[in-house]
């Protein structure tokens, strides 16, 4: 009996020094306001909708996967969205900085290099008071289009984020001819 008074106690003392260690570790609320990003608008939509924050507007007219694959890497899939941007803020918006985001947060970039298909590209920039339409190409693992892919723009300099939900994925995309 006294080994176990003796075991808890020692527990006890053990849990309480590395509680008060982990406090000591603990950022202050300083240092985490100067590490924190600035609060940031949001706004959501889906395929067919506009989606607009802070002067930035991004409809996704269109979401497939194109007839014609790369076929030097059967495990992923080209992605192509039609969308229009439009923009109204004072600053620059990059639409190749648009990135796909898939459940488990992992981050897939545009796509940049050459593709077995033509498409109109959407421009580097669109200016303050512009709106352009093309098309964006990603290229992602196959299991990603199970994954709840959604287009994701998100700028400091604009202070928000927009997030447009693609759907299913599982469509032929119809290329221009």
């Amino acid at each position: 009996m006294k080994y176990q008074k003796f075991i808890i106690l020692l527990l006890l003392i053990t849990l309480s020094l590395a509680a008060c260690r982990r406090g000591q570790n603990q950022p202050t609320e300083e240092e985490l306001s100067k590490t924190m990003p600035q609060e940031h608008n949001y706004a959501s939509g889906s395929v067919g909708y506009p989606v607009l924050t802070n002067g930035v507007g991004i409809e996704v007219d269109r979401a497939g996967l194109p007839a014609v694959q790369d076929d030097s890497n059967p495990d992923y899939v080209h992605v192509i969205l039609d969308l229009t941007v439009t923009n109204e803020s004072e600053y620059v918006v990059v639409p190749p900085g648009m990135t796909l985001v898939d459940d488990h947060d992992n981050i897939y970039v545009s796509w940049q290099d050459e593709l077995p298909y033509d498409i109109v590209r959407m421009p580097l920039s669109v200016n303050s008071g512009a709106g352009v339409t093309g098309h964006l190409a990603y290229v992602v693992p196959k299991a990603a289009i199970q994954d709840n892919l959604r287009l994701r723009w998100e700028s400091d300099l604009h202070q928000c984020r927009i997030d447009v939900f693609l759907g299913p994925l599982g469509e032929r995309y119809p290329l221009p001819e």
